[in-house]
C-alpha cells in the first residue's frame, strides 16, 4: 500500500500587529486545517433537524476517533445558533487541540446577510474571550472557511468583517499570538489580498520577499511622515530618503544606501549634541563615536548595532579591499539585503523618535 505524503500548508499572506501584549500575527493559509498544530481549531456546523452537517464535521470525527459526539454550549448566538466545545478523549502521541464548533442553526447552503455573518464571527471571538476569562490560554487559533457557501454574493465584505474582528481579538487577548485562517479555493487568495489592502492599508505583509520589501518600504514612509518637516533630521536625511523610497515599489533605489549612512551620521550627531559631546560630522570617526556612546550607556547595544549596519551599507570602503576590488562577489542589493536595510532604517527611526521625546 502506497502511503500518501502530506502536503505542507502554504502561507499566502501574513499580517503583523504591534500590540501592548507584544507582536501578534494573522496568517492566511491554503491547506489542510486538520494538519494544523495550533491550540484551537474552529469548525462550522450546519443543523438539519438532529443531523449536523459541514465539510469538516465527519473529517474531525474520523481524525480524532470521536465515536460519540458530545459538546458543551459555551456561547449562545440567538436564532438557534451557538458556539460549542467538543469533548473527546485526548491520546498520547497525537496532537489534541481544543475543538470549537460554530453552529449556525440553519441548513447548509443558506444564504447569509453580512449582519448575520458578523454575529457568527463576533460570537466565535466572544466564546474565546469567555474561555480566556476562565483561565484557559491559547497561543494559536486556526479557522477554516467560516460559512463560505452562504456568502457568494458578499464574500469580500465578509472577509473585511472577519479581518476587523480577528485583529481586534489579537490586540485585546492576553494570550493569543497567532490566528491562522485557511481558505479552500485558490482563487479566493486574490480577494483576500484586495480586502486586506482595503481594510489594513499599510499593515499587512505579502508572504514573499518582494512583498516584504514593499511592506517595509511603506512602513518606513509612514514613520518618516510622523517627523516634523522643519527639523534638521528631516532636511538632511528624511526628505531625500523619502524621495528615494518613493521611486520604486518592488525594489529600493541604490541611493537609499548612501542616505542610510547619512541617517546614522545625523542621529549620532543629534545624540551627541543632546549629551553635550563634541561631534564634527566631517572629521569624526563614526565607528568610534557609536562605540563611545554605547560604552557610556548613552545608547543600548542594539541601537549601536542598528547604526553600524546603516554605516556599513553606505560606506564603500566597507565592501572593497586596498586594490579597490569588491571583497565579496555581491555587487548589488538582493532582496535579503533590502529587507535587512529597510528593517534597520525602520527600527532606527522608531528608536530615535522615542528617545527624542524624552
Amino acid at each position: 500500500m502506497k502511503i500518501q505524503k502530506k502536503v505542507p500548508n502554504k502561507i499566502l499572506k501574513k499580517l503583523l500587529l504591534d500590540t501592548v501584549h507584544g507582536d501578534r500575527s494573522f496568517l492566511l493559509l491554503q491547506g489542510d486545517l486538520l494538519q494544523d498544530e495550533g491550540d484551537v481549531i474552529v469548525i462550522t456546523i450546519h443543523d438539519q433537524g438532529d443531523s449536523p452537517q459541514g465539510d469538516l464535521y465527519d473529517l474531525v470525527k474520523e481524525k480524532f476517533d470521536i465515536d460519540h459526539w458530545h459538546e458543551k454550549e459555551i456561547y449562545f448566538l440567538g436564532d438557534h445558533g451557538w458556539i460549542g466545545e467538543v469533548h473527546y478523549e485526548h491520546r498520547e502521541g497525537r496532537h489534541n487541540p481544543v475543538i470549537l464548533t460554530l453552529h449556525t442553526g440553519l441548513p447548509e447552503g443558506t444564504i447569509f446577510e453580512i449582519t448575520a455573518y458578523e454575529k457568527y464571527v463576533k460570537g466565535t471571538f466572544a466564546a474565546l474571550a469567555a474561555l480566556e476569562f476562565e483561565g484557559r490560554s491559547f497561543r494559536e487559533l486556526a479557522l477554516p472557511v467560516l460559512i463560505r457557501k452562504g456568502l457568494e454574493e458578499n464574500y469580500e465584505e465578509a472577509i473585511q468583517c472577519l479581518i476587523k474582528h480577528a485583529t481586534s481579538w489579537l490586540k485585546s487577548s492576553k494570550c493569543s499570538e497567532t490566528i491562522k485562517y485557511y481558505i479552500h479555493k485558490p482563487e479566493d487568495a486574490m480577494k483576500w489580498e484586495e480586502s486586506m489592502e482595503s481594510v489594513l492599508s499599510r499593515t499587512y505583509v505579502s508572504y514573499s520577499k518582494a512583498g516584504i520589501v514593499d511592506q517595509l518600504r511603506k512602513e518606513v514612509l509612514t514613520v518618516i511622515d510622523t517627523y516634523k518637516k522643519e527639523e534638521y533630521l528631516w532636511r538632511e536625511v528624511l526628505s531625500p530618503l523619502r524621495n528615494s523610497l518613493s521611486m520604486q515599489k518592488d525594489r529600493i533605489s541604490p541611493d537609499t544606501k548612501r542616505v542610510a549612512r547619512s541617517l546614522a551620521e545625523v542621529i549620532v550627531k543629534l545624540i551627541c549634541e543632546k549629551q553635550g559631546i563634541p561631534f564634527h560630522l566631517q572629521a569624526s570617526n563614526l565607528t568610534s563615536t557609536i562605540e563611545t556612546l554605547k560604552r557610556s550607556d548613552i545608547i543600548p547595544e542594539l541601537a549601536a548595532q542598528y547604526l553600524h549596519v546603516l554605516r556599513t551599507f553606505g560606506n564603500k570602503k566597507s565592501h572593497i579591499d586596498n586594490s579597490d576590488q569588491f571583497k565579496y562577489p555581491i555587487r548589488t542589493l538582493g532582496e535579503d539585503d533590502e529587507i535587512l536595510l529597510l528593517s534597520t532604517i525602520l527600527r532606527s527611526l522608531r528608536y530615535y523618535a522615542n528617545i527624542s521625546k524624552k
